[in-house]
């Protein structure tokens, strides 16, 4: 044992060679300690545990699907809720919806109620934004039909329409009650959903995010989430009352309808969230990201309907829809505690330690060999890692630069075992 006063020098001195031989110099030592920290709070602290790299990944398989949720309107022209218990949206004001006023230029007639319910199940919907019916007749069974007027009606609310995203996962463990919601959005930062567990409890994080605009217009469930048509478009960085212009003339997005591809990614991989969120953990959570289709500006967004025959006058009604054609799709990963990989993270860990060292042998003995008065850390170095020493007269230029007696003195023992 030695006292601390004495041991603390000899540690900052004491540099230990491949062939296990110790070499009192810090010049050397002291760069090995540095590096070493360097290492150890970057590579191992940082990178590995704080950046949770120690822990393998696994991936997320979701198997999504989206239905719609019209709001009911009541003989009133009044959005109801599904009880019919509360009054949400008075429809027999059209004021309230600017675009429900007629458009002779555009040959819109108005509105009409929202209408049709669609089955869950499937990765692509339909939001109908503009009904257009053509009238056609005929003089006989051999002639072709002709169009004798076309009337077209906006749908009144479409963009209150609730898209429902049903999460459900091929990936054992993983549901989505719990689960935290966020909204990418183009026009700002992300969002939260509002969330409740399977006892109806709040389960939003607080300083994940803020609560996204039109909040009360969406319901959280343990299976899945309502959002509104107009949440996800203005996320999109789209309205559908911004004018849009198609070959020849303009007119809004709800005349021509749009694309909207919706990718959700799920994760629990976030590491600040890990440390500082709650307690020490995974944070499970999804971010629904709503994206224009490529090219939607290019092309329709319709829906064509059998047409409606009557036989004995020789006419039908031909109807056709235009609106927002949504699909969905997910990926993601989770965080895999598997032992085999945590270790594997540690043995890599500690081998980026011999970092230090091959960089002292291999680049700073050659740069002090080059530097005046530096020269003898260099000599001591590749005598004890190859037993050689420099020429003669380079020796005994080093040994002229060396003032220091007890360096002049490990100097001639050098020469007097290598020479």
């Amino acid at each position: 044992s030695c006292e601390s006063a004495s041991c603390w020098p000899s540690f900052l001195s004491s540099y230990t060679t491949e062939q296990r031989v110790v070499v009192q110099s810090p010049r050397l030592r002291i760069p090995e300690l540095a590096m070493s920290m360097v290492i150890v709070l970057y590579s191992i602290l940082f990178l590995q545990v704080y950046k949770l790299r120690m822990f393998g990944r696994e991936a997320v398989y979701p198997n999504l699907s989206i239905f719609l949720n019209p709001l009911l309107v009541n003989e009133a022209c009044e959005i109801v809720t599904e009880d019919c218990a509360e009054v949400v949206h008075d429809f027999s004001d059209l004021k309230t919806f600017p675009y429900c006023s007629k458009d002779p230029n555009l040959n819109i007639s108005g509105c009409v109620p929202p209408y049709g319910m669609f089955a869950r199940g499937l990765h692509t919907q339909f939001v109908s934004t503009m009904a257009t019916r053509a009238e056609q007749v005929r003089s006989d069974f051999r002639q072709p039909w002709s169009t004798n007027r076309i009337s077209r009606h906006y749908v009144v609310g479409a963009e209150l329409t609730r898209v429902g995203i049903v999460h459900e996962f091929n990936t054992p463990g993983w549901h989505r009650t719990g689960m935290v919601g966020l909204l990418d959005s183009l026009e700002g930062p992300l969002c939260q959903l509002p969330c409740k567990d399977s006892d109806g409890k709040d389960c939003n994080v607080p300083r994940l995010a803020p609560g996204c605009n039109g909040s009360d217009m969406m319901l959280s469930l343990p299976w899945g989430d309502l959002v509104p048509l107009r949440v996800l478009v203005a996320a999109a960085g789209l309205s559908l009352d911004h004018l849009e212009k198609h070959v020849t003339f303009s007119a809004p997005l709800r005349f021509w309808g749009a694309g909207l591809d919706i990718d959700i990614e799920y994760s629990d991989t976030d590491y600040t969230e890990f440390w500082t969120e709650g307690d020490w953990g995974p944070t499970p959570k999804f971010v629904i990201r709503p994206r224009t289709m490529p090219g939607y500006l290019q092309q329709y967004y319709e829906r064509r309907v059998d047409a409606i025959l009557d036989e004995a006058t020789l006419s039908r009604v031909v109807p056709r829809d235009d609106g927002v054609r949504i699909t969905v799709s997910g990926h993601g990963e989770r965080i895999d505690f598997g032992v085999s990989h945590i270790i594997t993270s540690i043995v890599v860990a500690l081998g980026t330690m011999k970092v230090a060292k091959l960089v002292v042998d291999s680049l700073l003995v050659r740069l002090y060999s080059v530097i005046p008065g530096w020269e003898w850390t260099s000599v001591l170095h590749t005598h004890y890692t190859s037993r050689s020493t420099p020429d003669e007269a380079r020796f005994a230029k080093i040994f002229a630069d060396v003032s220091d007696p007890d360096q002049r003195a490990i100097l001639l023992e050098v020469a007097g075992r290598g020479m």
